[in-house]
């Protein structure tokens, strides 16, 4: 109870440390950081990345937490719902090269059985709204490196048996559209490709997303988002689940703060995509944050 009312009020110190700078400073809105005719207002939607990219010699510094189940057999009144856990943590960098092309890495703890996971990614917006064409298109490819010790057992996870296990890849299409000054939204097609499964699992993985920003306020926004992975079989044995997660955003002037409840353990879209396993049904949901702070360098 007490680690638990230590991270909570952690979390408040932080959000509410942001909320007072920030609203200081002359720039209230960190979407001046994007590149122009911005769809959504940070380069993530909720788990996954949105069409968005930063502005050309941008920097964006990102944290995201996820704790952990809030119902089920882990959660309860006996771990707070979740918050004496950490399911993942990620820390990441990227920066804006052109205002269409950006990078970035980042280091999770693992959300899934695989742990100890490095990854890197390049983005290029293909093609940029316009005030009379609001339609964005970005292409992403990302990869993920474990470090974790491989196991004796070769069924295992982490069975590796060569260096060029560890490896993951994942290369998507995100299309957005901007319904109207309110309303965003957006469809990600998926591949990816896991160099060492399970022998009940396929390596080559085809999944579509879907996502819409709904602008409530100024200055606060409500998320959607939902990936659908089984557009291949999987084999049998396996308890893989879709993707899904709601979160609330507050645009806090230098900061992005987003709240959100969603079924994937892991961080990144090397992990939660094929990774997912948690139920929502069952009450294996679990409350995250993410903050994002851009600036020029």
């Amino acid at each position: 109870m007490r680690l638990a009312m230590k991270q909570l009020l952690t979390c408040c110190l932080v959000f509410f440390t942001s909320f007072t700078v920030t609203f200081g400073q002359e720039d209230s809105s960190a979407t001046t950081l994007l590149a122009p005719f911005s769809t959504f207002s940070t380069t993530r939607l909720l788990n996954n990345h949105s069409t968005e990219t930063l502005k050309i010699r941008s920097f964006d510094f990102r944290i995201t937490h996820r704790f952990g189940d809030i119902g089920g057999t882990e959660g309860g009144y006996h771990n707070l719902w979740g918050l004496d856990n950490s399911s993942d943590i990620r820390i990441a960098f990227e920066y804006g090269i052109t205002d269409n092309f950006m990078v970035g890495a980042g280091r999770s703890k693992g959300g899934n059985f695989i742990r100890e996971l490095y990854d890197c990614f390049g983005k290029y917006r293909i093609i940029k709204p316009t005030n009379k064409l609001p339609l964005s298109i970005t292409a992403l490819a990302s990869g993920a490196i474990t470090t974790m010790k491989a196991s004796s057992n070769r069924s295992s996870e982490n069975g590796f048996t060569k260096e060029l296990h560890r490896l993951r890849y994942i290369t998507q299409l995100l299309v957005g559209y901007k319904l109207n000054s309110r309303i965003s939204f957006q469809v990600v097609p998926t591949y990816q490709h896991r160099n060492f499964v399970l022998a009940t699992d396929v390596n080559d993985l085809i999944a579509i997303g879907a996502g819409t920003r709904i602008k409530l306020t100024q200055l606060v926004a409500l998320n959607l988002e939902y990936t659908y992975n089984q557009l291949l079989d999987r084999g049998t044995g396996n308890n893989y689940q879709d993707e899904m997660g709601i979160g609330i955003e507050f645009d806090l002037g230098g900061h992005i703060f987003q709240l959100d409840l969603t079924n994937s353990k892991g961080i990144g879209e090397n992990q939660f995509i094929s990774g997912t396993t948690s139920n929502i049904k069952n009450g294996e949901y679990r409350m995250g944050f993410t903050i994002s702070r851009p600036f020029k360098l």
